[in-house]
Formats: structure tokens, sequence, C-alpha cells
């Protein structure tokens, strides 16, 4: 499927102010299956310097940085993608032992999976929860993984929320209610009390109804031996697939955010934010 992606940002200060450098994570990421067919990031004011570099996590990342004073930083990226995960359980989990919960990885990967393995929460009600779904899907790897997408899919309800961090996966489990980074949160959270290397992902869901609005969206990969990392989205109970577009994925959901910078100045901000995706 191809998707054309249009995501627009804008940053409005009351007064002039002094911009720090900032990173820009917009393009999608190439994967074996998802090809950018091109991408175009215009920005406004023009940047005094801007460079390219990989992410810690190897994430694509754009730095700018400006001279003088400015009152606004409009970002427009344009992608076009082509997508062709259509069969998101084609896998095979190997060593064999790998189906069973708790997760336990051979040494190697251990060790470089470690960001991606230190649990979220210490709170004794949400590690309770989270040994309760490992009981209910008998200590399976895949059931527990479709058992957590689907009831916090069905149970939680979701809410419109732009600005913000993610609420901690106790709060949101309290509250039963979130965006869809509270409950990707979540669910990565959740993943980790049974072992598994799981990280937070940011980018675009392709909704067909032209009544659904599009934004930037957020969900789950989880670290499966034989199978590599595999997306899961609980704000839509289901396995990523072709309408998912991955842009940032990391350990902490800090590093994923669309744009990371700060400003000098006595200045109030407000920030403005539209995403529109079109097949073909």
């Amino acid at each position: 499927m191809k998707l054309r992606i249009v995501h627009h940002t804008r940053y409005k200060y009351s007064e002039g102010v002094v911009l720090e450098p900032h990173i820009l994570r917009f393009h999608p990421r190439t994967d074996l299956t998802l090809n950018v067919l091109s991408f175009e990031m215009a920005i406004e004011p023009k940047p005094s310097g801007q460079s390219h570099k990989l992410g810690i996590s190897s994430n694509q990342e754009q730095v700018i940085w400006f001279d003088g004073l400015v009152d606004h930083l409009d970002l427009r990226a344009t992608s076009v993608v082509e997508t062709t995960n259509t069969n998101p359980l084609n896998f095979l989990l190997y060593p064999f032992t790998a189906t069973r919960l708790p997760m336990v990885y051979d040494s190697v990967w251990h060790n470089q999976l470690l960001p991606f393995i230190q649990p979220v929460s210490e709170n004794l009600e949400f590690r309770r929860f989270a040994k309760e779904m490992m009981l209910e899907a008998d200590f399976l790897t895949v059931p527990f993984l479709t058992l957590l997408t689907e009831t916090i899919h069905k149970q939680y309800q979701y809410e419109h929320r732009e600005a913000g961090n993610p609420y901690l996966p106790e709060y949101t489990m309290l509250l039963r209610r979130g965006s869809c980074r509270d409950l990707a949160f979540l669910q990565m959270a959740l993943c980790r009390e049974a072992g598994l290397a799981a990280r937070f992902v940011s980018g675009y869901h392709f909704e067909p109804d032209p009544d659904r609005r599009n934004e930037l969206h957020a969900w789950v990969e989880v670290y499966l031996p034989g199978a590599g990392w595999r997306g899961f989205d609980p704000t839509m109970g289901l396995m990523a697939a072709e309408n998912h577009v991955p842009v940032a994925a990391a350990a902490q959901t800090e590093a994923c955010t669309p744009v990371t910078g700060a400003y000098r100045g006595k200045a109030s901000s407000t920030l403005s934010s539209t995403v529109t995706i079109d097949r073909g």
C-alpha cells in the first residue's frame, strides 16, 4: 500500500525568542516491510544550519539551529511510503523455549536488550495485574501478547490528548483510559514484567474511514527470538501491519517525540499539529 503523509507542526511564541538546537524525528523508518519513496522537510524560518544523524536507537534525526530572534517555528514533513506488511503473524519463535513466559533471552541477546527489559513500575497492583494476565494466557508468549493487546483495547477508553508525557502505567490502569501513547506505555511496561524486551514506537496509523481523524500514533514493539521486533497496537487492538508507519522507536518514550528542543526568552508558546494521510 502506498501512502502520502503530511505532518505539519507549528510553534508560535508571544514574542521573539532564541531557539536552542532542535532535534527533529519525522523521517519514517525504512525496514523490510516499509520503503520510503520520498521525504521532504520544509522549515520556516530557515535554519542557519542543519545536519542529519542516526540516534542511539538508530532513528533518523535531523538537527537544526538558528541565529537571532524568531517568533515562530513551522515544520512540514511530507513522506511518501510503501508498506508491505500484510501478514504480521508470519513468524516463528525459535528457540522453542521462547514460547513460554517469563521470557529468558540467551546471554548475548540479553545484554543487548537490557534497556528494553528494565521494569518501568514498582507498583504492586500493577505487577499483580501483569502476573494475572500471564496466568490467564497459560504463560504462553503469543497468547499473552494477544490477550494484552485485546484487553487494553476493550477495557480502556481512548481519549484524545496531544500534549504531555505518557501517564505512568499504574495511573493509566487506575483511570481505565488514556491517549494512544498512554496505552502503549502501559502495554510496554506490562510486557517487561513478563521478561519481554519492549520498546515504545511513535509513527502514523492510516485510517481509511474519511470521518476518522489522522494523527501521530503510538504503539509497542516486542523483541521475539526468531521473529525480531514485532508491533502490537493496544489502541487499535491488533498487531501492527501495513496501516502502521513507524518513525521512531526507543526504550524511553522521550526519545520518540517528533521535536526535542528548548528556547530562551520570556515568551509563552502555543503548539498546533495536523496529520493528513492519503492513499496512492
